[in-house]
């Protein structure tokens, strides 16, 4: 950067149509980074509006330059957390929930909000609270009591803040009791090399007396798919109990299953991709009744996948550090239980062509591998090909995935990158960084973003020939979950350089909250006490839900991918980072994230995907490819 006069007058303004809502003003008499603000009225609608810069050599002379960039308003300035205190109610029962303000650095909101309203299934407003207030610790606890005659369906709770409304749905059906009941459970999920399908049956009176009496088992296997109930079953098994008292159990050996299956080519058939019912009818021997229940099941295959994060197409910098992510998973989204001796075979080809080197990689406890090479700078490649080979112990090739990096556009080849060696920064912590070039700069910017803010700017001087630096930030609240960092220098001959890196922040981690559960208060089962354990001045909010409904049915609790889920709406017009979500929980998932470098191919669209606006007067580049 240089500057050609004394001094530069900028003006920024935010206008819609002829309109102007908000402008500020800063006078720049040397080169640097200055991070103006301007604070949207309340009483702007959401909707398209430009955004204008210009530019003066004094207050009083002629326009220098100008540019005008569309932006899109978003009303939201609080998240709006909704949780009940259970995903299913019927007739006459107590509805209770909470509606948490949160704002984007993660911090309560206290106030009021404009209102808060129940809408029944068929949208009939059924109750309204006007500026209902947060409590001390900046949650409003609500709750009401549904009719003897209830509107069946999904009802949903709206909450209103401005201009912004979040909504909640639950679920009201009519229920009344039976006299006696049937219960079948199963494991929800099951691999083709297990043993058996298992199952389990309770018959009780709602006085909790159990049933005596006899049952009937049958077994439906149906192919996953659209046409799934368009075709008769793929099997049936039938299973009788002859004597049931209260409960009892069944097993089918998968061998069984399989007979049940036409067999294609002289191979056996295989159970992946099987939905399985299990259908019980119980005769109830007093009451000369009989009771269905019914439970549902997933047959996935045992063979394990990989994939590359990142997607099939990705950019590479020539002579700059490359990592590559891979993952191996089964079918069902578990880690894989064994992997011995297995390797991943990672190939470089080159345009198609010949083959350039392989490396044979071990597989990590946590299945994530990472490799990390520098491309070298073959002006006859137009792209590099990685091809991922899991193999078994005797080099047997068990799954494949493929992966193209394309090369980044510079006219000169003059790159920017910018590495990390912190892959999980926590809040309260320093992040280390990295940042290298391949041709000699003199000053260095960098600008820090999180939930669509600039958290701060700084630069970096570098002195003569020095390509390479490392330089460190303080992770705060506000740039959880998601932040990116964006780096860049202009060349003498006005070429942009620039690089990004985003990454997930853990935030989870600064409270430390303990429950504790004691069934043995009153020295009987009638009563469990919870005792809670968190830093001193924390509110702590407890929900209790039956384990049926948490296994199966969990949305009403609020948990750690909920809340990332409603940051990342402030990160929707920019990149995020790479993520991959692990299923080895039936009620929970796992999300793993790491360090993301740009997805542009050139440096306007990774200013672009960092979710900034460039203006400049100097030479930015395209990419003049597809892909």
């Amino acid at each position: 950067m240089r500057m050609v006069y004394p001094q530069i007058t900028m003006r920024l303004s935010i206008k819609k149509g002829v309109m102007e809502l908000i402008s500020t003003s800063s006078v720049f008499v040397a080169t640097g980074t200055r991070v103006l603000q301007m604070k949207v009225p309340n009483q702007a609608s959401a909707g398209d509006y430009w955004l204008h810069l210009d530019g003066y050599i004094s207050s009083n002379s002629s326009l220098l330059f100008q540019n005008r960039t569309m932006i899109e308003l978003y009303p939201k300035t609080v998240s709006l957390l909704i949780q009940t205190s259970k995903p299913i109610y019927h007739q006459s029962q107590i509805v209770r929930f909470r509606v948490i303000p949160v704002q984007p650095d993660l911090m309560p909101w206290f106030g009021s909000l404009i209102s808060i309203e129940v809408a029944d299934s068929s949208n009939n407003l059924f109750k309204r609270w006007l500026n209902p207030m947060t409590n001390i610790g900046g949650i409003i606890e609500l709750d009401f009591q549904l009719a003897d005659q209830v509107n069946e369906g999904d009802w949903t709770i709206r909450a209103r803040h401005e201009k912004y409304v979040a909504e909640k749905t639950f679920r009201v059906v009519e229920y009344w009791a039976r006299l006696w009941d049937v219960n079948v459970t199963m494991l929800p999920r099951y691999s083709d090399e297990d043993f058996a399908l298992t199952g389990l049956i309770q018959a009780n009176y709602t006085s909790g007396k159990y049933v005596r009496g006899n049952a009937t088992v049958v077994i439906e296997m149906r192919e996953r798919g659209e046409d799934m109930w368009s075709k008769p079953p793929a099997g049936t098994v039938r299973r009788t109990i002859v004597q049931l008292d209260g409960h009892a159990g069944f097993i089918v050996p998968f061998s069984e299953l399989r007979a049940q299956l036409a067999t294609t080519g002289g191979t056996e058939p295989s159970l992946a991709n099987m939905d399985i019912w299990a259908n019980v009818s119980v005769l109830n021997w007093w009451e000369n009744d009989v009771h269905s229940g019914w439970a549902y099941t997933q047959i996935f295959s045992a063979n394990s996948n990989i994939k590359f994060l990142g997607g099939d197409v990705r950019t590479y910098k020539p002579g700059m550090y490359f990592t590559a992510f891979m993952v191996i998973f089964t079918a069902d989204g578990h880690q894989p239980l064994y992997i011995g001796n297995r390797r991943v075979k990672l190939t470089f080809t080159c345009s198609e062509g010949a083959e350039l080197r392989s490396v044979l990689l071990p597989i990590p406890d946590d299945a994530l591998i990472q490799y990390t090479f520098r491309p070298t700078n073959e002006e006859s490649c137009t792209y590099l090909r990685l091809q991922a080979s899991f193999l078994d112990e005797n080099s047997v090739i068990l799954a494949t995935a493929y992966q193209r990096l394309f090369r980044f556009q510079s006219p000169s080849s003059t790159y920017l990158q910018l590495t990390t060696t912190t892959p999980q920064p926590q809040v309260g912590e320093y992040m280390v960084l990295n940042v290298e070039t391949n041709y000699p700069m003199d000053t260095i910017h960098y600008i820090v973003t999180a939930g669509g803010n600039i958290i701060t700017s700084d630069r970096m001087t570098l002195k003569s020939t020095v390509t390479f630096r490392s330089f460190s930030i303080a992770v705060s609240k506000a740039m959880a979950p998601i932040c990116r960092i964006l780096a860049f220098c202009v060349k003498s001959d006005g070429e942009i350089l620039a690089d990004s890196l985003t990454f997930f922040t853990n935030y989870s981690r600064v409270n430390n909250v303990e429950i504790q559960i004691n069934r043995g208060k009153d020295l009987n089962l009638d009563t469990v006490e919870v005792r809670g354990k968190a830093t001193p001045g924390s509110y702590l909010a407890v929900n209790v839900l039956h384990a049926d409904l948490f296994r199966y049915d969990s949305p009403s609790f609020i948990q750690e991918n909920d809340v990332v889920d409603e940051m990342w709406n402030y990160e929707a017009h920019a990149q995020t980072p790479y993520k991959f979500i692990w299923y080895n929980s039936v009620n929970q998932v796992d999300r793993v994230y790491v360090p993301t470098p740009t997805y542009g191919a050139d440096a306007n669209s990774t200013i672009q995907k960092s979710g900034l606006v460039l203006f400049t007067d100097a030479n930015f580049t395209k990419a003049n490819f597809y892909r």
